[in-house]
C-alpha cells in the first residue's frame, strides 16, 4: 500500500535527486565536503516538507547531510531572520554502515531517525531552532539513543567555516547546524554553566566533531577535574 502511494524504502536511490546544480544544497555540499554518494535516504511516508539524507563518504569520516528542512522557513522571533532557513548535518566514523540491513540495526539507524526527526520539528510545531544552539533529548529523563551507548541528547550549534551558510540561486540563505550527540550530565552542565563552558571541556579531553558513542563523558565530576588541572 504504501509503494502504491508512493513511498519509497530508506535505502533506496533517489531518482533525480542526486544532480548538483548551480546554486544549489548539493553544489555547495559537493563543494566543501566531496561528493555526495548516490544513495538517497528517503522517508518511507514522504512529509511535508520531504527530508531526505545525503552521505558524503571521505577518508576520517561519514558525512550524513539533510535536505528539504529548507524547502519551508521556519517561525522565527523578529531579528532572527538569518535563521529561517536550515539544514542538519551529522559526523559519523568512516566505517559507519548505512546499507539496507544496518539501518535495520538501532546502533546504526539512530543518526538517520534523529536528523530527519529534527529536521521536521521545527515545521511541525511552527518554532524554529533556536539560533545559536538546541537541544534535543530522547524523552525526560532522557533515555540512551542506541543500545550501545548512553549516549542520549543531541546538541545543535551552526556549522563554522565556508561549509555552514550556503547563499542559494534563489536567494535563500541556508544556515548548517552540526549535530553533537550528549550524556545527560553534559545537557544538565550546558543548561547549568552554557554552551561556551561544554565545549571547553570537548576541547580539554581531544573530544572532536566525528561521533564516538563510547567516549568520555565530560559532565561528570571526574572528568571536569582533568580538565581543571589541564587548565592551571
Amino acid at each position: 500500500y504504501l509503494r502504491s502511494r508512493g513511498a519509497l524504502e530508506p535505502w533506496q536511490l533517489g531518482v533525480g535527486t542526486q544532480r548538483s546544480h548551480p546554486g544549489s544544497l548539493l553544489e555547495h555540499i559537493e563543494k566543501h565536503l566531496g561528493e555526495v554518494l548516490p544513495l538517497s535516504l528517503q522517508e518511507i511516508v514522504p512529509g511535508e516538507p520531504s527530508i531526505q539524507i545525503h552521505a558524503v563518504r571521505r577518508s576520517h569520516n561519514l558525512v550524513l547531510v539533510t535536505t528539504g528542512m529548507s524547502d519551508r522557513p521556519m517561525t522565527v522571533p523578529p531579528g532572527a531572520e538569518a535563521y529561517r532557513y536550515a539544514e542538519l548535518l551529522i559526523y559519523l566514523p568512516a566505517d559507519w554502515p548505512i546499507g539496507q540491513e544496518a539501518l535495520k540495526d538501532p546502533n546504526h539507524a539512530w543518526p538517520i531517525e534523529w536528523l530527519r526527526r529534527m529536521a521536521r520539528y521545527p515545521h511541525d510545531e511552527h518554532t524554529w531552532l533556536g539560533g545559536k544552539v538546541a537541544i534535543f533529548a530522547n524523552g525526560e529523563p532522557p533515555r540512551p539513543l542506541a543500545p550501545n551507548t548512553r549516549l542520549s541528547c543531541l546538541m545543535l550549534l551552526p556549522e563554522p567555516g565556508d561549509l555552514g551558510t550556503a547563499e542559494l540561486a534563489d536567494g535563500r540563505v541556508v544556515q548548517f547546524y552540526c549535530v553533537y550527540p550528549l550524556y545527560t550530565e553534559e545537557r544538565d552542565l550546558e543548561k547549568q554553566k552554557g554552551t561556551e563552558h561544554l565545549i571547553h571541556l570537548f576541547q580539554a579531553n581531544l573530544i572532536g566533531t566525528t561521533v564516538d558513542v563510547q567516549r568520555a563523558n565530560v559532565g561528570l565530576s571526574r572528568t571536569r577535574r582533568r580538565w581543571w588541572q589541564w587548565r592551571d
